[in-house]
């Protein structure tokens, strides 16, 4: 299932926000989408097995769940969409 981004489909540049709670879901998602950025920098330069392994247990949960949630806020999906854009 291709979901396509609501709007003129330009994901990038200085978005057209109407709603307040669109600026917070969009900051929210920046900061997010950051922290994932960071996490996976981190896993690339870390050296031992154990480091690798602490940054991964980061990502997983945190960043890339709450992510998730943010896009399918975003495009309002209900709890069975998301079944099966997560199968």
């Amino acid at each position: 299932m291709m979901l396509s981004p609501p709007g003129n489909g330009c994901l990038r540049g200085s978005p057209q926000l109407l709603r307040p709670t669109d600026k917070a879901q969009h900051e929210n998602m920046v900061s997010l989408v950051e922290r994932m950025l960071a996490l996976h920098k981190n896993h690339q330069s870390a050296k031992t097995p154990q480091e690798k392994e602490s940054v991964q247990r980061q990502v997983e949960p945190s960043a890339d769940g709450a992510i998730d949630k943010l896009v399918y806020e975003l495009y309002g999906l209900t709890e069975e969409e998301i079944k099966i854009v997560e199968s």
